[in-house]
């Protein structure tokens, strides 16, 4: 008879990988990963809530997105890719009564990274159609001006703190009556790699 040849069966051990956020969120731990190696971590991407980052409860309605890009010592480190509101955070902005004005637009950034941003006005009331144009005006030149002149890491740090909305929605309730001015989401565009 004919010997059988059993081959032997390798095991790679698994071990849990901290995530950690970039220093502009103080390096703090947004999740862990169980992998064999964390090289191959490398490329992926999550979603985080800015109240789990900061342990703000007001920053709930807020989810920032990270992509892992290396590691260093056991620890997955990330950078950030984008910022986005909450859809019950949009639906207690707007009411019946009132206007909402927003746009998707692609601009480059100060330090030439391409982004989508969209951002949304929402009027205590009802407006006509020449201040509804004349607004969307000034919300999008006041958003391109200040996009195009700051690079990503800092337009990020503003949006956190809330100076970009402030300044914008002062800028805006000149026209009129202004409920709100706020960033629906921004996103960096990755280019894609032809293989």
């Amino acid at each position: 008879m004919a010997e059988t040849k059993q081959s032997k069966m390798v095991l790679k051990k698994k071990r849990w990988c901290p995530i950690m956020a970039p220093k502009l969120f103080r390096e703090a731990k947004i999740g862990e990963t169980y992998l064999v190696d964390p090289a191959t971590a490398i490329g992926r991407k999550m979603k985080v809530s800015l109240m789990q980052i900061t342990g703000d409860p007001k920053a709930q309605n807020t989810k920032i997105e990270f992509k892992i890009t290396g590691q260093h010592e056991g620890k997955l480190i990330t950078e950030p890719l984008g910022y986005e509101l909450n859809n019950a955070a949009m639906k207690r902005m707007i009411r019946r009564g009132r206007t909402k004005i927003q746009d998707s637009i692609v601009l480059e950034t100060g330090d030439k990274k391409k982004i989508r941003i969209k951002p949304i006005v929402v009027t205590r009331n009802v407006i006509l159609g020449g201040t509804q144009k004349e607004l969307r005006q000034r919300m999008l030149n006041y958003v391109k001006e200040k996009i195009t002149k700051q690079n990503f890491e800092d337009t990020m740090k503003e949006l956190l703190n809330k100076k970009f909305q402030k300044t914008g929605n002062e800028l805006m309730r000149k026209l009129c009556p202004i409920h709100t001015f706020d960033i629906k989401q921004i996103r960096r565009i990755e280019e894609k790699k032809l293989t």
